[in-house]
């Protein structure tokens, strides 16, 4: 199996303003591909290493889904069981209302409950409203630690956007299914992701806390500047 094409792909992203790329390629586990270019730091001219840390963000998602997944593989959740059997204060949230010419009306009772189902795809009605008044008043509370189940709780407090169901919507559906975790689990999401998850597959850098003796390891956080047209620092880079 020839990879020059994957070589050549790395380059071109970092000619074009990516800081830095790596990339592995496991068959039947082992491992038959690994290859990297450009930056771990592109102000120090640091290279990119195999040994770099970095932000996976949105991939959490998929961790998430497969926890939520062996905790049905025990029987423990159903996939079509409503969300109030889980955190019993979506058990009435209503749903907005709009007349059919798009005039938000107020709200009504939703057509159903919220499901698994619906988290797991994201068509449960929730938004991605990171600022709303329930976040707002949770980040205050907590000294802007958000804790998932408290957080998750909040929302319960505004309405859905949509009947569950309905629409497909990029929302906190995961971030529910987060909180539903750590209900059935009696465990914090990282504590169940490491034990089943991480420990498991051998996974010793993953976790939702970077530790002392790693942050050297990370690599520095970009952004695209459109105005630029270049790779910025994204502020500094925080460890939580």
């Amino acid at each position: 199996m020839k990879f020059e094409n994957i070589d050549r792909l790395l380059e071109l992203y970092v000619n074009s303003g990516v800081p830095g790329c790596s990339v592995v390629v496991y068959k039947d586990n082992k491992e038959i591909y690994r290859s990297k270019a450009g930056y771990a730091d592109i102000e120090t001219q640091t290279p990119i290493s195999y040994d770099n840390l970095y932000y996976i963000y949105s991939a959490t998602k998929v961790i998430t889904c497969t926890s939520l997944m062996i905790l049905v593989g025990q029987g423990k959740i159903e996939i079509d069981d409503p969300l109030s059997k889980y955190i019993p204060e979506f058990k009435n949230t209503p749903v907005l209302n709009y007349h059919t010419n798009g005039t938000l009306l107020g709200t009504r009772q939703p057509v159903r409950e919220v499901t698994i189902r619906d988290l797991l795809s994201m068509s449960s009605g929730l938004d991605y409203d990171v600022n709303s008044a329930p976040i707002r008043r949770v980040r205050e509370e907590t000294d802007g630690r958000c804790p998932t189940l408290q957080t998750m709780r909040a929302l319960a407090e505004k309405p859905l956007c949509f009947d569950p169901g309905d629409h497909y919507k990029y929302s906190l559906s995961h971030d529910m299914i987060g909180a539903v975790i750590e209900v059935v689990s009696g465990m914090t999401l990282g504590e169940f992701m490491k034990k089943h998850i991480f420990d498991v597959l051998g996974m010793e850098s993953t976790s939702f806390k970077l530790p002392e003796k790693d942050k050297s390891r990370m690599a520095t956080l970009y952004k695209y500047d459109a105005a630029e047209g270049k790779a910025v620092r994204a502020g500094r880079n925080v460890y939580v």
